[in-house]
């Protein structure tokens, strides 16, 4: 008899254990659940804001958009936000987040956000052959003459 309340306990405490892991498995996944959630939201931004800095590099017209950006410099003045004017196609079409023309008379479209942002810097054409250093955090690449490719370090 002895021999089967041993096998009994023995069952019931294998019973117990699969309980016990199946609850902390569970309270373990809804725990994560809030972390989850905005992780997932975050990865989905960073993949959005890599693809649009790739295409930008890769896929867009640096000429056009140089040229484009040189005739609505000729047509405003310096320290001008471009949400005041309108931006023509070619540059409209890149969708920036943000553009503006500086004291300096470039003009700025602004990708990105949050922790990191990017974008193109359009020079007069008076102004070609100018070194855009803007120095830490901000990286500056000549693309063509007269666009650069900036981003943060």
């Amino acid at each position: 008899m002895s021999e089967t309340a041993n096998d009994i306990d023995a069952v019931t405490l294998r019973h117990r254990r699969l309980v016990a892991a199946a609850v902390l498995g569970t309270v373990l996944f809804i725990g994560s659940v809030p972390i989850l959630i905005p992780m997932t939201f975050i990865a989905i931004g960073m993949f959005d804001v890599y693809g649009k800095r790739s295409w930008l590099l890769t896929d867009v017209n640096h000429a056009a958009v140089r040229d484009a950006g040189r005739l609505l410099l000729a047509e405003h003045e310096e320290d001008c936000p471009t949400d005041l004017i309108e931006l023509p196609d070619e540059l409209a079409r890149l969708r920036p987040n943000y553009a503006y023309i500086d004291s300096c008379g470039f003009l700025h479209l602004e990708f990105g956000g949050g922790f990191y942002h990017f974008g193109l810097v359009v020079i007069p054409e008076d102004a070609e052959g100018t070194t855009l250093d803007i120095g830490p955090p901000l990286e500056c690449t000549p693309l063509v003459d007269g666009v650069w490719f900036y981003e943060e370090t």
